[in-house]
């Protein structure tokens, strides 16, 4: 059975990982099995990973509908502004995509493997205890620079 662990950063934020511990030559080593970044819960982690998939999906089609697949010159982002058109951007949402598909595999296997630890009921208040204090402080930010103007 895995379970959570958290880190605090150089930065002073806490990034978990689903760990394994495992013995070797007599000593227990922990394994990594998956990062789970800022989410506290790896169940909250697929959910949040299937959600990044489907946006960034959803962000390729936008731009292969919007530039031609990338063979117009210009094209309007959703504010209505002209860009050019980067015919690196396609390719580059597709590896996205790519990285995504990857890390929903990789947690959609170890929750069949049955390594997930038992669903929290205090995660979900966690990680909207997580989402508040991030924009508590992404509104300080902006009102500091607005203030600064």
């Amino acid at each position: 059975m895995a379970f959570v662990r958290a880190k605090k950063t150089a930065r002073g934020t806490t990034v978990y990982s689903l760990v394994a511990n495992q013995r070797v030559n007599g000593k227990v080593r922990q394994s990594i099995l998956a990062y789970l970044s800022d989410h506290p819960c790896p169940w909250l982690a697929l959910a949040e990973g299937v959600k990044d998939l489907e946006r960034a999906r959803a962000d390729l089609d936008e731009w292969n509908r919007r530039t031609d697949h990338g063979r117009q010159r210009y094209w309007f982002n959703r504010v209505g502004r002209r860009r050019r058109t980067n015919p690196d951007d396609g390719p580059e949402m597709e590896r996205r995509i790519a990285r995504f598909q990857e890390r929903v595999n990789l947690l959609t296997r170890l929750r069949d493997a049955g390594l997930f630890p038992p669903p929290d009921d205090d995660a979900r208040q966690k990680w909207e205890e997580h989402e508040r204090q991030t924009a508590d402080a992404l509104r300080e930010i902006f009102s500091r620079i607005n203030a600064v103007r």
